[in-house]
């Protein structure tokens, strides 16, 4: 069962990474809950894009390669520098929000708080959370790591540390997780498998908490335009300071 501790300020954060995480640790925040279309509330599950498309995921899956495919085709008169490998580029096509089986993941508890606290819209319900994962095995893909030639082949979820195809990932220390495929033709979450391919824990944030934590980041100097360190950064921290995180 994977262990949860309230968590009301910085304080208490820290000592939740202190008490319950390593220096290995990866950290993701987000949402506890999101509304649907129906009204009726979900928890949100530690699942790629692509295992959730709507509609059926196995058969969004099977159109994974062709969808990649033709992602490399029509991005490369858009690069300057060209990915080295496909890992390269499905980082690159999750960056900029293709549906893909990577899951966003953050080195630094600070940016995962962030992310949990500040990114939530009216579609989100209930507490903040992030999640703390310690992957139990030690493959990693990419170029240096001991795995397939494509991520798509992946048969266990795997840890992936692009190289700094992106300042914004270099900025927020981003990685992802591979998932592989379930028996279904979907793809594995690690709320119900987390016990196979590492520990995971949560630290969840009350709704009421999350305005005085990212004042407190504010003060910490973990911002927008910290972590997104272009012009769409700089735009989304002066409306929140002029307007609030709501705008």
């Amino acid at each position: 069962m994977t262990s949860r501790t309230d968590v009301y300020d910085m304080r208490s954060y820290v000592e939740w990474i202190s008490n319950e995480c390593s220096e290995g640790t990866i950290y993701r925040g987000q949402p506890e809950k999101v509304l649907l279309d129906g009204g009726n509330e979900v928890a949100c599950k530690l699942m790629p894009r692509l295992g959730r498309v709507e509609g059926n995921a196995a058969q969004a899956i099977e159109r994974e390669r062709e969808l990649f495919d033709d992602f490399r085709r029509r991005a490369r008169g858009c690069l300057a520098v060209r990915p080295a490998d496909e890992w390269e580029w499905l980082s690159l096509a999750q960056h900029h929000g293709l549906a893909t089986r990577l899951l966003d993941w953050t080195r630094s508890p600070l940016a995962g708080l962030w992310f949990a606290v500040t990114r939530r819209s009216a579609m989100h319900r209930g507490a903040a959370v992030v999640w703390a994962f310690d992957p139990l095995s030690s493959k990693e893909g990419g170029r240096g790591g001991d795995n397939l030639k494509s991520p798509l082949d992946v048969e266990e979820i795997m840890l992936y540390a692009p190289a700094t195809i992106s300042v914004r990932i270099s900025a927020q220390q981003g990685c992802f997780t591979v998932h592989p495929e379930n028996d279904l033709g979907g793809l594995v979450h690690l709320n119900e498998h987390s016990g196979r391919y590492g520990y995971l824990r949560r630290a969840s944030i009350a709704e009421t908490h999350c305005q005085s934590i990212r004042n407190e980041l504010r003060t910490l100097g973990i911002g927008e335009s910290v972590l997104f360190p272009d012009l769409d950064g700089v735009c989304r921290e002066l409306n929140i300071d002029y307007y609030g995180p709501g705008i």
